[in-house]
C-alpha cells in the first residue's frame, strides 16, 4: 500500500489514479478514504484524483497523541495554498504565452498583407516592362537594329 509520511512521522494511506491536474478528496470524520471511490473512478479518467486516509483512520497510522489530529487540517490548508500559488504562476505563464502568440499572429497577418501588396506592385511592374519592351522593341525593329 502507498503511504505518505507527515512531518511528525505519521504514515497516511494514499490512493491516486489518473494523470493531469490533481483533484484531492478529503474525507470527513464519519467516513474514510473509501467514501470517494466513485468520484476517484470518475475524475481519475481526466485528472489525477487523490484521496487519503486521515490520521487515525486505518490503514493510516493511529497516533497516540490526540493533539496531532489538529495538525491535519492546517497541513491540508497549507498544501492547498501552495497548489493555488503554483496554479497562479502557471496561469500567468499561460497568459504571457497567449499574448506572445497573439503578437506573432498580428505580425504574420501584417506580413501577409505586405506580401499581397508587393505581389500587386510586381504585377504592375511586369506589365509596365512588357509595355516598354513592346514599344522599344518596335522602335528597334523599325530602325533595323539588331541586338
Amino acid at each position: 500500500m502507498p503511504y505518505a509520511t507527515t512531518d511528525d512521522g505519521v504514515r497516511l494511506y494514499v490512493e491516486e489514479t489518473g494523470a493531469g491536474a490533481p483533484v484531492v478528496f478529503v474525507h470527513e470524520f464519519a467516513a474514510d478514504h473509501r467514501s470517494w471511490e466513485a468520484q476517484m473512478r470518475h475524475f481519475g479518467q481526466r485528472y489525477r484524483a487523490v484521496t487519503y486516509g486521515a490520521r487515525g483512520y486505518p490503514p493510516s497510522d493511529v497516533p497516540p497523541d490526540p493533539a496531532s489530529y489538529s495538525q491535519q487540517l492546517g497541513a491540508a490548508a497549507k498544501n492547498m495554498e501552495a497548489l493555488n500559488a503554483l496554479y497562479a504562476v502557471q496561469l500567468d505563464n499561460s497568459t504571457s504565452q497567449l499574448e506572445i502568440q497573439n503578437t506573432v499572429m498580428e505580425k504574420l497577418s501584417a506580413s501577409a498583407q505586405n506580401t499581397d501588396a508587393l505581389a500587386g506592385e510586381v504585377a504592375k511592374l511586369s506589365q509596365n516592362l512588357s509595355q516598354l519592351n513592346s514599344v522599344y522593341g518596335n522602335m528597334l525593329a523599325a530602325m533595323n537594329v539588331r541586338s
